[in-house]
């Protein structure tokens, strides 16, 4: 076999000898001591659920790991963003992965491990505009430069305020008020009998 990578041996003639229906660019051919083995060759995984909700202000990771039988070498991946799906989107971080020295923007960091097939972002202090599609986007020249991408929805929401002690501070408040109107009200009376009972 010609290469080795990832561990899966590849062999041009034995990839070109396979059925139609194997030999396609996102497949893997992984000979081992079980026999034949085929995997995915190129996909992009953003984890299990693809909708975020965080609060206003905190920090978010959008996680995104690659898997390619091929070696990532030369490889590029990059980060989109889209209000909603009839927006164009905007490239928001775009990374050769042979780059070791990774510039990072104010807000915008990637916080992924090249080594461990990892290309997460991690968003500072979210705001409510920030709300929207993040595609991740990974392109192999390797695999014949085929593109494959997937997508998390982030939506930001408001902190849910915890009213109860308010609540109760105002009705002891209301509480007290009440009290002391009804005992204006009682002396007002009082006095008015002992009055009337004087004039008698």
């Amino acid at each position: 076999f010609g290469d080795s990578t990832h561990g899966c041996l590849w062999d041009t003639a034995v990839w070109n000898r396979l059925p139609g229906f194997l030999n396609l660019p996102d497949v893997c051919v992984c000979a081992g001591l079980v026999g034949l083995q085929v995997t995915v060759g190129l996909e992009v995984l953003v984890g299990k659920n693809p909708i975020i909700e965080v609060l206003n202000g905190t920090d978010v990771l959008l996680p995104c790991t690659f898997t390619s039988c091929m070696g990532h070498k030369n490889a590029i991946f990059w980060w989109t963003y889209q209000l909603n799906k009839t927006m164009k989107g905007e490239k928001v971080r775009e990374l050769k992965l042979r780059s070791i020295d990774i510039e990072q923007e104010d807000r915008i960091k990637f916080v992924g491990d090249i080594d461990k097939n990892n290309i997460s972002l991690l968003l500072d202090q979210v705001d409510f505009e920030d709300s929207g599609l993040y595609t991740c986007s990974f392109k192999n020249p390797n695999e014949r430069n085929q593109i494959v991408n997937a997508t998390i929805k982030l939506i930001i929401v408001i902190a849910k305020v915890d009213n109860t002690l308010t609540f109760m501070i105002l009705a002891g408040i209301g509480a007290f008020l009440g009290l002391i109107i009804v005992i204006l009200i009682i002396k007002k009376l009082v006095v008015f009998l002992i009055k009337r009972v004087g004039k008698k």
